[in-house]
């Protein structure tokens, strides 16, 4: 979470100060879209629950960019440049999907 909120520093206080559920919820969320032959019904679900909040443009684009740092720290010295495109690549498809739901699910409200 420390990462999102480098990126997104406006979205902290959306946000319960434990964020041990929030970010289970997330691993649970990354690991199922990584797994998934198609994302977009886990999109849809994410846009349903997430249409009451503003998101915007760059909260997207913080969330894919924190995925990836999380995801480089964890790598360590196994994150070699070509691993970190892959993953830059992966979680930038996922985090479109969940952006295109999104603006689907906000028009229809």
């Amino acid at each position: 979470m420390t990462q999102f909120f480098k990126y997104c520093p406006d979205l902290k206080t959306q946000f319960p100060s434990n964020y041990t559920l929030v970010s289970k919820m997330i691993q649970s969320f990354v690991s199922n879209a990584v797994e998934a032959k198609d994302i977009t019904s886990l999109s849809r679900k994410f846009a349903k629950g997430h249409t009451k909040y503003k998101l915007t443009d760059d909260h997207f684009q913080g969330f894919s960019g924190a995925l990836v740092d999380t995801i480089q720290s964890r790598l360590g010295k196994f994150g070699t440049i070509e691993l970190i495109k892959i993953w830059r690549m992966t979680t930038d498809a996922i985090v479109a999907a969940m952006h295109k739901e999104y603006l689907k699910a906000k028009k229809k409200k």
